[in-house]
């Protein structure tokens, strides 16, 4: 009797029937060695799959969004010691951002709205200015908040802007130097329009 050996996927030796061994006969199969490649398969596709997660968790990331929001911002003129009388500004915000309202300031002789192009409304840039006709006793003087810019903001992106001082005057018309700035306030509208609620 011919000894003969059938190497098979399993790669074990396997000894052939007593008969001889068949060039055609296909390798038998082992669940052992199935089993022992299962956990790599897993690995696998774990690996794949947190592949595929992390590329759609960042597509949506750089997926601009145009969620909206609201934020006022105070407008401020410091004339030192000088009575405040009349001033002209120019405020320009980023683009994501649109004028919605202008308001008054703090101090009486600004309560009211100040002037302003009603086209600046729906856009980014406005020249406001006001004046008041009363005595110097009865204007402000320091810094005092003139004015509030609504702005309404498309987008995640940081809100930025800028004020610049045109001109300023004191009682009779007077020129006087004086310092414009701006500040986000606190409490934005949102804040502001679920607490009406």
């Amino acid at each position: 009797m011919r000894a003969g050996f059938d190497f098979g996927m399993v790669g074990r030796v396997t000894p052939c029937a007593p008969e001889g061994c068949s060039e055609t006969a296909a390798p038998k199969f082992d669940p052992r060695r199935a089993l022992s490649v299962a956990p790599y398969l897993r690995l696998l596709f774990i690996v794949v799959a947190l592949m595929a997660l992390s590329f759609v968790s960042g597509a949506q990331e750089k997926q601009p969004t145009n969620a909206i929001r609201f934020q006022a911002v105070d407008i401020f003129v410091d004339s030192t010691n000088q009575p405040l009388a009349a001033y002209q500004l120019e405020f320009t915000a980023s683009a994501n951002a649109k004028i919605v309202g202008v308001e008054g300031g703090e101090h009486a002789a600004f309560k009211e709205a100040p002037f302003y192009d009603v086209k600046a409304i729906q856009h980014e840039r406005v020249i406001f200015g006001a004046f008041s006709t009363a005595k110097a006793s009865k204007l402000p003087t320091g810094k005092t908040r003139v004015a509030t810019i609504h702005l309404q903001i498309t987008g995640d992106q940081p809100l930025r802007f800028e004020v610049k001082l045109k001109t300023a005057a004191t009682v009779d018309g007077r020129k006087i130097s004086a310092q414009a700035s701006a500040k986000k306030e606190q409490r934005n509208e949102n804040d502001k329009a679920a607490g009406e609620k």
